[in-house]
């Protein structure tokens, strides 16, 4: 099945570098109600214990794109054809439907994907939400977590480039935040991330978000 414009599924793709702060939006959003595709894969890090990747995600991801290169590593025809297949598969996901049986928006997270936005835009009709932090932070936080170079500054760099290209080049809807002011200012991140996705978040689930991104430092 091919998704024409009027029945494309309604993602929130949350972009950024590994340490730099897509856990915390990622969970805020799961905080408001928004859901996602568990099981999530299990980090070893104890401040972060809950990636809110989706292994589901990232097992596609991981077959058209390198974490250890840091580059794309199918043609455009395979990676349109592997994402769509995805969108598919999460179209027949009860866990993704609301009491009418339609697919809610929801969304994915994990660094890697920032290689593959133009095709996944293609596919999905999506938000993004960019998530940055200084590169000596990030790099700080690769190396507390004992991580390999690329999860690094080394990684960022590169992420942050294809994720700019893409911002450039398209008009797809983007919320940039900074990681360090959501720190500073959660409950306005969580409002932020409410009026952006059009969730229809309770104060409690508002409150939270706040609760949850106040927990992390990295």
């Amino acid at each position: 099945m091919t998704n024409t414009e009027d029945n494309k599924l309604n993602l929130v793709l949350v972009c950024g570098a590994w340490g730099g702060g897509t856990t915390a939006v990622a969970g805020m959003l799961s905080m408001l109600g928004m859901p996602s595709i568990p099981p999530y894969f299990p980090t070893n890090d104890d401040r972060t214990k809950n990636s809110f990747e989706s292994i589901a995600f990232r097992n596609v991801v991981d077959q058209l794109a390198s974490m250890e290169k840091l580059s794309v590593t199918a043609n455009v025809e395979t990676r349109l054809r592997k994402i769509q297949a995805f969108s598919d598969y999460l179209a027949q996901q009860d866990a993704l439907k609301d009491t009418e049986g339609k697919t809610k928006p929801f969304f994915l997270k994990y660094p890697l994907s920032a290689m593959l936005i133009g095709e996944i835009c293609s596919v999905f009709n999506t938000k993004l939400i960019y998530v940055i932090r200084p590169l000596e932070e990030i790099e700080r936080s690769r190396i507390r977590r004992a991580w390999f170079e690329q999860l690094g500054q080394k990684g960022a760099k590169v992420l942050y480039s294809s994720m700019f290209s893409a911002f450039i080049g398209s008009n797809v809807p983007t919320l940039i935040l900074r990681y360090n002011e959501i720190l500073k200012a959660p409950e306005a991140c969580a409002n932020d991330l409410v009026a952006f996705t059009k969730l229809n978040s309770t104060d409690n689930q508002i409150e939270r978000a706040a609760q949850f991104l106040n927990r992390k430092s990295s």
